[in-house]
């Protein structure tokens, strides 16, 4: 018998949603990229929330970089919410207040006018 690992945690993710925050830490990094995030409770208190997301090859084709979120940033991030209610999930997009946005998704690759 063969015995498998699953390196993808898909079937922990629901609906979509967003929320706002200040990165801690954007780690460009296979198989998967993360995000952490740190947002204001509706009390004020600040909570660390991890999001990850594609391969780094995946997020290349979408024009995403190693460089673009440094600690500091503020940023929304549109996921797809743990169904266990961990605060964090998969990012689907990243934008930023000055009107920047990068979309990850898990379809195929955009294709470009040639």
């Amino acid at each position: 018998a063969v015995t498998g690992v699953q390196t993808c945690a898909l079937p922990i993710w629901a609906t979509s949603k967003s929320v706002s925050g200040t990165v801690k830490e954007f780690e460009w990094t296979n198989p998967h990229a993360w995000i952490r995030v740190v947002v204001a409770k509706p009390n004020g208190e600040m909570e660390e929330w991890h999001f990850e997301g594609g391969g780094v090859g995946r997020l290349s084709q979408r024009g995403w970089s190693k460089d673009m979120m440094h600690e500091g940033d503020k940023i929304t991030v549109e996921f797809n919410p743990r169904r266990d209610g961990a605060p964090g999930g998969l990012f689907q997009s990243v934008s930023t207040p000055d009107g920047k946005n990068w979309a990850a998704g898990f379809g195929p690759a955009p294709r470009y006018a040639q």
